[in-house]
């Protein structure tokens, strides 16, 4: 089910708006299930400047990227800020473009396991679990973070209730929609229209 969810959400990148465009976008975007601690129920769209200033950090080896995302100085009403870890299995084998099961909290990844934490405020979970999926990722001359696209999965404390999120960073990539496996007339549309792309995009 897992790689039939990552396949169809491959292909349906096409089903979005953004199927024809090539315009970088940095964007934090998530929806809370109902009773998850770090999103309460909530959904959210974040984009820069507009809401907050985001920052993107990682390490030298490659092998974990973390984000903050100020919104303190947001007017007229200040939120708080967003953070995030992401970490390879044993920390030391840098991140790639693909998907990243089992994750845990990043102070207990290990060779088996990678790391995954996203926090908001004063809503830290004790504890997670969940999924990422790289779908974009490099690096300027200097080893930082030039271009960054992924989505997660995360429960916290033990939780059923996850937050499930994307995070873009100056990434050209349309964001990718999981549709369950009954969608596949959306799936159908997607092709269409990538079709359509491929025909307008096609020297006469």
């Amino acid at each position: 089910m897992n790689t039939l969810k990552i396949l169809l959400g491959t292909a349906a990148f096409l089903v979005t708006s953004f199927a024809c465009a090539n315009q970088e976008k940095t964007f934090l975007s998530m929806r809370s299930d109902a009773g998850d601690l770090v999103g309460q129920g909530q959904t959210y769209h974040l984009t820069t400047p507009k809401d907050g200033h985001l920052v993107i950090n990682v390490d030298q080896n490659h092998s974990n990227v973390n984000f903050w995302l100020d919104t303190s100085g947001n007017q007229p009403q200040p939120l708080p800020s967003w953070f995030g870890n992401f970490w390879t299995a044993g920390k030391n084998i840098p991140l790639a473009i693909g998907q990243y099961d089992n994750a845990m909290s990043p102070s207990t990844a290990n060779s088996l396991h990678p790391g995954l934490a996203i926090s908001y405020g004063y809503a830290h979970p004790s504890s997670t679990t969940g999924s990422f999926h790289i779908y974009d990722l490099g690096f300027d001359v200097y080893g930082n973070v030039d271009h960054l696209a992924l989505t997660f999965e995360q429960y916290s404390n033990g939780s059923t209730a996850a937050l499930h999120g994307a995070l873009w960073y100056n990434s050209a990539l349309p964001l990718p929609a999981v549709p369950e496996p009954e969608a596949y007339i959306e799936l159908l549309a997607g092709l269409g229209l990538l079709g359509i792309c491929f025909l307008r995009r096609k020297p006469t």
